[in-house]
């Protein structure tokens, strides 16, 4: 690759983020020769990105890629360009990207108030049509 060749992240706009739905969509821009070439996308738990902690989530001509069941916590994305000839260019400046979703607690409360919910629905109805059966109405 050139020396003048760079790659930055155009989506985000923010070098740091936070998704709640565990989605985000990446896109990049690449100046200087960049034709012919594959894009990799490499994503890490750890800012370093150290080869046991990183991997590959995207490989291809598309300047850009949606990343979805993102787990909690904190996810970096990077990403350079690849020329046929195996020259890469230099990584990008990492995205930081923050994954956080509704507490647990919260989600065991809401589905608890929905169940109680249904079930008094259902003993009204059936409370309802049992009454109606007998021939007694509501007082």
């Amino acid at each position: 690759m050139p020396a003048n060749a760079e790659i930055r992240f155009t989506s985000p706009a923010e070098s740091e983020t936070v998704v709640t739905e565990g989605v985000i969509n990446l896109a990049w821009e690449a100046t200087g020769d960049q034709e012919s070439a594959v894009f990799e996308l490499q994503e890490s738990s750890a800012a370093a990105f150290p080869e046991e902690k990183s991997r590959i989530r995207y490989r291809g001509p598309d300047r850009g890629s949606v990343v979805s069941g993102m787990a909690e916590g904190g996810h970096h994305f990077r990403v350079r360009a690849v020329k046929a000839d195996g020259t890469a260019s230099e990584w990008s400046a990492p995205v930081h990207v923050e994954a956080r979703y509704i507490p647990k607690e919260k989600v065991v409360w809401l589905l608890s108030m929905g169940g109680l919910v249904f079930v008094a629905t259902l003993t009204a109805l059936f409370a309802g049509h049992f009454r109606s059966l007998s021939g007694k109405e509501m007082e």
